[in-house]
């Protein structure tokens, strides 16, 4: 049986190779403006991004039966994905000590609502909450049901709202909407408040 000679079929293979790229594929459908307006970053983004910084944190807890708990922590806080979403790492101080903390949100222009999700160092969850804009120019988020295991594994749901308070100031209230001891009633459970690093 002949040996074809190596220079053939290296030959050949080049041939071929160009063949196919003198076939151009078809052009993809061109994508609707109003579709790629749904994609793109918008005014909502532009309010998001007024976060981003470097910021000195002093978090409250209040606990039942307890005096307030204040203590000192800090947020680094980015813009991701060409400004589509920001991304916060906190570090603070719980009743079971100091913890790390991921949050990201966004705005969702195809369902017009903001959301977020966090995860933390002291659990193995994730919280996710949608939000819409309040008349003062705050956020006000409201959480998916969440599983405590303190409770006997009952659901729980958290009003939260975020706001500026100028440039270089922000305050962030978590609420919790069926606390055991007032299940008619919201209990004020955490308020951070933010300064800006210069």
């Amino acid at each position: 049986m002949k040996r074809i000679p190596t220079t053939f079929v290296i030959a050949a293979t080049l041939v071929a190779t160009a063949h196919a790229q003198d076939k151009k594929d078809p052009a993809p459908p061109a994508i609707p403006a109003e579709i790629m307006e749904l994609f793109t970053p918008g005014p909502e983004h532009k309010e998001l991004a007024k976060q981003v910084g470097t910021w000195k944190t002093v978090q409250t807890l209040f606990m039942p039966g307890a005096p307030p708990m204040k203590t000192e922590g800090s947020s680094e806080i980015r813009l991701a994905l060409d400004g589509r979403f920001l991304i916060a790492d906190y570090e603070g101080v719980s009743p079971m000590g100091k913890y790390h903390g991921i949050g990201t949100t966004g705005y969702d222009k195809v369902n017009k609502r903001f959301f977020s999700t966090w995860i933390d160092s002291i659990g193995t969850g994730i919280m996710i909450s949608y939000g819409k804009p309040k008349d003062d120019g705050s956020v006000e988020f409201i959480s998916e049901p969440v599983t405590d295991p303190m409770r006997g594994g009952q659901k729980v749901v958290f009003r939260m709202v975020t706001r500026m308070k100028g440039a270089d100031a922000m305050e962030f209230e978590m609420f919790n909407r069926n606390a055991e001891d007032a299940p008619d009633k919201e209990v004020k459970m955490m308020r951070i408040d933010y300064t800006r690093k210069k």
